[in-house]
């Protein structure tokens, strides 16, 4: 029989894990923790989450976000952080856009100091998705992307949203004026 930790066995829970996570059983006394244990417990936290949520982006949508997404656009995420080349063959109304969008502020919150980039054929079409699915969609479904963006700059010449954690948003038209623009995501529609 294998047993996996954590598992329980005929009603009982595998102490050894327990003892790990920390759980106290009830027979041992109350212990008070020093703030420099309670500091170092909560960072191992945080970054147990970031690591949890780094893997599993669509999760961090639906719990951070709070966006429900449907099983065909979990997936769809899923892979965009998934693998290194992505492409989405598509038909019309199937929120390409939308994903896309979410699955950028997503990246940008997740990892500080990223800059994504969204080019297209003319920067019009760029900026749509920043105005339309950014600014009008995804800001009013979640209040919590709303407390992570800092400004969005959007004019004629500039579109950037960035983030309170260091991270940028930038649409470019895709030709030669672009050339030279760094990112870790590069989006192209």
């Amino acid at each position: 029989m294998v047993m996996r930790k954590g598992t329980k066995v005929r009603g009982r829970v595998d102490a050894g894990y327990m003892r790990k996570r920390g759980v106290k059983s009830s027979k041992t006394s109350m212990k008070v923790m020093k703030s420099d244990e309670l500091t170092q417990d909560f960072e191992e936290k945080i970054i147990d989450w970031c690591t949890f949520y780094r893997r599993n982006i669509h999760r961090f949508i639906e719990h951070y976000f709070g966006i429900d997404l449907h099983l065909y656009q979990k997936f769809m995420v899923y892979l965009m952080n998934l693998c290194p080349v992505v492409v989405l063959i598509c038909s019309r109304a199937i929120a390409k856009s939308f994903i896309t969008a979410l699955y950028a502020c997503a990246v940008c919150v997740l990892y500080p100091n990223s800059k994504v980039v969204a080019t297209a054929k003319i920067k019009k079409t760029a900026n749509l998705l920043v105005k339309e699915k950014i600014q009008k969609e995804l800001m009013n479904m979640s209040p919590n992307l709303c407390r992570e963006i800092k400004t969005i700059k959007s004019n004629q010449n500039d579109t950037e949203v960035i983030f309170h954690n260091g991270s940028s948003f930038v649409t470019t038209a895709c030709n030669d004026e672009a050339r030279g623009a760094r990112s870790t995501v590069l989006i192209v529609d």
